[in-house]
């Protein structure tokens, strides 16, 4: 349990350069159907996350402190779906949030038992291959 990810899970400082590691990692600890972030709709996307929710484990859920990225910040399909109603349902950007988010939510918050029982009825979008220049450079310094 470390801040942060070891070597063999970062890339060179960008989403773009992190993404196919993370995702080779990924592809080969889970028996698990994926498909690209790009061919996966936001209401797709949505459904995965409503899958997700309600599987992720409380004692995971207590690893991460308020000041970590990773931490879970909804507790109800209300909560997730709250947010929802303001993003742009267009965007890439929402698009690749949600691929990023639901793999955190698969890696991180939920048992190899759910990972298991979940890997036999959906489908986890791939992260994506490219990187968002819009905001580059301005991430809060405590997530450098």
């Amino acid at each position: 349990k470390t801040w942060k990810p070891r070597c063999g899970y970062r890339g060179a400082g960008t989403l773009g350069s992190a993404n196919p590691q993370l995702k080779r990692h990924l592809e080969a600890r889970v028996a698990h159907t994926f498909k690209a972030c790009e061919d996966l709709s936001v209401d797709e996307l949505m459904d995965v996350l409503r899958t997700l929710l309600p599987l992720v484990s409380d004692e995971l859920k207590q690893i991460f402190s308020p000041a970590d990225g990773r931490r879970p910040v909804y507790s109800s399909i209300a909560d997730l779906e709250g947010p929802w109603a303001d993003a742009p349902a267009h965007d890439e950007r929402v698009r690749d949030a949600h691929c990023h988010e639901a793999v955190m939510w698969f890696v991180h918050h939920l048992t190899s038992k759910a990972q298991g029982e979940l890997a036999m009825k959906t489908v986890l979008p791939k992260l994506l291959v490219g990187d968002h220049s819009a905001g580059k450079g301005k991430r809060a310094s405590h997530d450098a």
